[in-house]
């Protein structure tokens, strides 16, 4: 009896430690004044290889900017709006209910996404994760202790994969989400 409440108190213990190392990722993310991660962002999808650096803003719940050389994608709820700085375009366009992107798993959001209970290992926290409605896997990848995410790795299937690696993860700084000129820029608005 002394043995199995030993067993069931380490145990429970540990489970709760699980739930922390994710919930140290998200009191990283929900800091005062938001996040900024500069990125290296890769995908794989039937042959054809893409790679883009950037800097990923963590707003707050709901509200992201990914800003690369080439665009600006900044997500504000169910509103998405993608700005081509190389063609000059804005496109607004509504996210689709139920889709999930690797960037929601950046921003800690897992609604319809699983989660398996984190690992140790030698450089970091490991959570591999499933969204069952889109037959996806992943990992996301963590600090020890601090809870700042070291990469997020998307698995559609054989040949297609998304790759980010955060190459630095701080406190958004006072200069806050630099603006640009976008008064000569063609707007496409598909929202319906």
């Amino acid at each position: 009896m002394i043995r199995f409440i030993i067993f069931y108190g380490w145990f429970s213990s540990f489970g709760i430690s699980q739930v922390d190392i994710f919930n140290s990722f998200l009191r990283f993310l929900h800091q005062d004044g938001g996040v900024q991660m500069d990125i290296r962002y890769h995908q794989e999808q039937f042959g054809e290889s893409y790679k883009v650096a950037g800097v990923f803003y963590f707003l707050e719940d709901d509200y992201y900017i990914y800003d690369s050389h080439d665009q600006r994608i900044v997500v504000n709820g169910d509103s998405i709006t993608t700005i081509n700085k190389q063609a000059k375009q804005i496109i607004y366009d509504l996210s689709i209910p139920g889709d999930v992107t690797i960037f929601d798993i950046l921003t800690g959001d897992m609604t319809g996404i699983e989660l398996e209970p984190a690992i140790l290992e030698k450089s970091g926290y490991k959570i591999m994760f499933t969204v069952p409605d889109w037959e996806l896997s992943g990992v996301l990848r963590l600090k020890p202790g601090l809870g700042h995410p070291t990469a997020v790795e998307l698995n559609a299937g054989e040949g297609q994969e998304i790759r980010i690696r955060i190459l630095s993860a701080e406190p958004l700084s006072e200069r806050g989400v630099p603006d640009f000129d976008m008064t000569q820029f063609d707007v496409i608005d598909l929202r319906e």
